[in-house]
């Protein structure tokens, strides 16, 4: 795959979408819920701004950067670029 690919496709998200991703790590809710805080949190945030290779998100207080590769689904769209990863 090109990046340029990538960027255009970035290209088409906008402030106000909503993205569903996995979440690393913007909050200590993983350790609250007793997981390994390694561990991901499915998520959905609200775009902030957007960058070349990854988004800004909002989630209700905090912010997480999203790169292209974890984006699940875009405004409930699957994201084209997303690879679910099994451990």
């Amino acid at each position: 795959m090109e990046l340029s690919h990538v960027y255009k496709m970035m290209a088409g998200i906008k402030p106000g979408d909503k993205i569903d991703f996995n979440s690393y790590g913007a909050c200590d809710s993983a350790t609250r819920l007793g997981r390994s805080s390694s561990s991901a949190i499915p998520a959905t945030g609200t775009v902030l701004k957007v960058y070349p290779r990854y988004v800004l998100v909002r989630l209700k207080v905090a912010r997480e950067c999203i790169h292209w590769g974890s984006i699940k689904k875009l405004n409930g769209s699957p994201w084209p670029f997303y690879k679910e990863v099994m451990v």
